[in-house]
């Protein structure tokens, strides 16, 4: 024990590089494990950024105020006056189809009289002209072009085997 602590009196640089690379070591260690730890941290915070960017450049396309006119296409950002603001027009949508198919759907099964006036019923209408579009007000619009057609198919001569009158 003697001969080592006079080699390590007589060679302290030696001992102090040793010392040295050890801490070093032991250094590598922690910075190897907080930097995967904060790889991690940046990558989750690339995620996020990323989604922000996304939400920044967001379009929607909005039904004409003409019944026949193209839908605009409307660039925003999402924040939570724009969702108000979406959610009061397809919630004024709604509405006002679900009054629009309740006349048409009572007109058509029970006339101008009402359930009473059971004289003036007829074929109940195509399927799809008034369809039932649960949370994708937006999808109502699609309804248009079954409405055309099946007034483009009363219109095609008589036929008794027909599914609807002409």
């Amino acid at each position: 024990m003697k001969a080592v602590i006079l080699w390590v009196k007589s060679n302290p640089i030696l001992v102090f590089a040793a010392v040295l690379c050890v801490l070093a070591l032991g250094t590598l260690v922690v910075v190897h494990l907080d930097g995967a730890k904060f790889k991690g941290q940046m990558t989750d915070r690339g995620r996020t950024i990323d989604k922000i960017k996304q939400l920044e450049k967001i379009s929607a396309d909005l039904p004409s105020e003409k019944v026949d006119g193209q839908p605009r296409t409307v660039e925003f950002t999402v924040n939570p006056s724009i969702i108000d603001v979406f959610q009061d027009i397809y919630g004024g949508m709604a509405d006002e189809y679900r009054k629009i198919r309740e006349t048409i759907l009572a007109r058509n099964e029970y006339g101008l009289g009402g359930p009473t006036d059971v004289k003036d019923s007829h074929i109940m209408m195509k399927e799809g002209v008034f369809p039932d579009p649960g949370e994708k007000v937006h999808l109502l619009y699609d309804a248009r072009g079954v409405y055309r057609d099946a007034f483009t198919n009363m219109l095609k001569a008589y036929s008794k085997f027909a599914q609807y009158p002409r």
